[in-house]
């Protein structure tokens, strides 16, 4: 072997190891020191609430997310798909199932109930059409969320006190 053969041998080896050098850091970089898009609870996390709330959404037939922020709000982003001739108002019963589910938080699973406030987002989306949607919004305090399941809050008082709103309903 030649000495131009060794030193394109030696070349090529120490490109190889840039390369795979790159990739790892570029690895290391958007997985280790990216920061989550909204901060939660670290006691939701650690009692394996997020969990326990993607099991009760699963159950009450609900997709999408549940997290705790900064401000101890449990918000939860449901995507409700709409079949052809469905009313995209008929997504909003969605806003009472999440509170369902966070009504089950907060008395079977105690050590998720951490938040003080329930914030839920429904978006109402026909199949294979992203502009055509609807959006459905309330959140309520877990004071009146526990008074109202337990019985010492009328239905009518507690929907007089959850704040609404709707947004691309045509």
């Amino acid at each position: 072997m030649t000495t131009r053969q060794k030193f394109i041998i030696a070349a090529l080896a120490i490109a190889d190891i840039a390369v795979i050098l790159t990739i790892a850091l570029l690895y290391v970089h958007y997985t280790v020191y990216q920061p989550l898009r909204q901060p939660v609870s670290s006691a939701f996390e650690s009692h394996n609430c997020r969990w326990q709330a993607a099991v009760l959404m699963a159950q009450a037939r609900l997709s999408g997310t549940a997290n705790i922020t900064s401000d101890d709000t449990l918000r939860f982003e449901i995507i409700y798909p709409l079949v052809q001739k469905q009313q995209a108002d008929q997504a909003a019963q969605a806003i009472w199932y999440a509170f369902d589910v966070a009504w089950a938080l907060q008395s079977q699973y105690r050590s998720c109930a951490t938040f003080t406030r329930v914030e839920v987002v429904v978006t109402a989306r026909r199949e294979h059409q992203e502009t055509d949607e609807a959006s459905f919004s309330a959140a309520a305090s877990v004071a009146d969320l526990v008074a109202f399941y337990t019985g010492s809050l009328s239905e009518e008082t507690f929907i007089e006190r959850v704040s609404y709103s709707v947004s691309g309903l045509q």
